[in-house]
């Protein structure tokens, strides 16, 4: 019954980042004000904005103008009541199941405005770096540690953006902050995953004939599914990779 609980709350966590994800970019408050169909803009009642529920009772309609109701709304509530079932389970219910899911909540809704405008405001940014301020008190990595982590990630390429522009500023800032978050050798191994999922779907998109070579990729969902992986299950990846040594 816990285990339910917990994923329902996650799931609506998530619904309130898919509110911040399609009104933050078009500077509309998400705190205040009721929710509403983006196509009729009628104003949704507390049962139409039940996470999954709604989607499936309605059929992915909207019960007004009987629009069609993209999926993803539904997939990012169930991606968030997942992740807050791992989180527990890797946490327990700590301060870090805290710090990691609300990390997770900024990354998913970074990573989806990334991909629908290819900016990233820099107050998020600003968010990152409070969480990994506090996390400096829950996970144990000295302080040299961290400020590597900072720079080694940051600076190759940096000094590549120098001669060309190969990464995005938001995309080093990330960077940065999360290597004083997870420390040197925590973070190298996120950002391996980032380069990973990246090449292996930027791959998929050029052998669909999707993209080309001249394509821009947002590159925060990769940096952010990195960063996250590396959080949770760092001690595991290290134990695989000094066995296969």
């Amino acid at each position: 019954m816990f285990y339910f609980m917990i994923i329902i709350i996650g799931m609506c966590l998530a619904s309130f980042v898919n509110v911040v994800v399609y009104r933050f970019p078009k500077e509309e408050g998400f705190i205040l004000g009721h929710s509403y169909c983006p196509k009729c803009h009628h104003e949704l009642s507390f049962f139409d904005m039940i996470p999954v529920v709604s989607f499936v009772v309605l059929k992915g309609h909207c019960r007004y103008c009987h629009g069609s109701i993209g999926i993803r709304d539904t997939i990012i509530e169930i991606l968030g009541g997942f992740i807050a079932f791992i989180c527990y389970k890797v946490f327990d219910l700590s301060i870090m199941f805290v710090i990691a899911y609300i990390l997770s909540l900024v990354f998913i809704t970074i990573s989806l405005i990334d991909i629908d405008t290819m900016i990233v405001d820099d107050r998020f940014q600003l968010i990152l770096a409070v969480i990994a301020i506090i996390s400096t008190f829950f996970i144990d990595i000295s302080f040299i540690d961290r400020v590597v982590g900072c720079v080694a990630l940051v600076l190759p390429f940096y000094l590549l953006n120098m001669y060309k522009e190969c990464i995005g500023g938001a995309d080093l800032k990330l960077m940065a902050i999360m290597g004083w978050m997870l420390g040197f050798c925590n973070a190298l191994i996120g950002l391996y995953i980032s380069i990973i999922t990246a090449s292996l779907y930027s791959l998929g998109m050029l052998l669909q004939q999707k993209v080309t070579t001249k394509n821009l990729i947002p590159f925060i969902p990769f940096l952010c599914i990195g960063f996250f992986v590396s959080l949770l299950f760092h001690q595991v990846l290290l134990s695989i990779y000094f066995y296969f040594l």
